[in-house]
């Protein structure tokens, strides 16, 4: 993977992140709960929400805008 790194950051080669990313289909209604702490990002046509520990923060986020962080008083 360093060997990769280094071919891509000197524009010899495109770094092959397929190899290295889980990609997990979903259709309408799917819902997925994903671990504290888990690098991840939502695709197209998709909405988010995320549920803090902190019990009055949230985030919101869909494909079509950006996302929204709020805190309920």
């Amino acid at each position: 993977m360093m060997q990769q790194l280094r071919l891509a950051e000197t524009g010899a080669r495109r770094f092959p992140d397929e190899d290295y990313i889980y990609k997990r289909p979903i259709k309408k209604h799917d819902h997925y709960s994903i671990p504290a702490g888990t690098i991840h990002s939502a695709g197209a046509n998709s909405v988010v929400l995320e549920i803090s520990a902190t019990p009055n923060r949230f985030t919101y986020r869909n494909s079509k805008t950006h996302f929204f962080r709020r805190s309920i008083t």
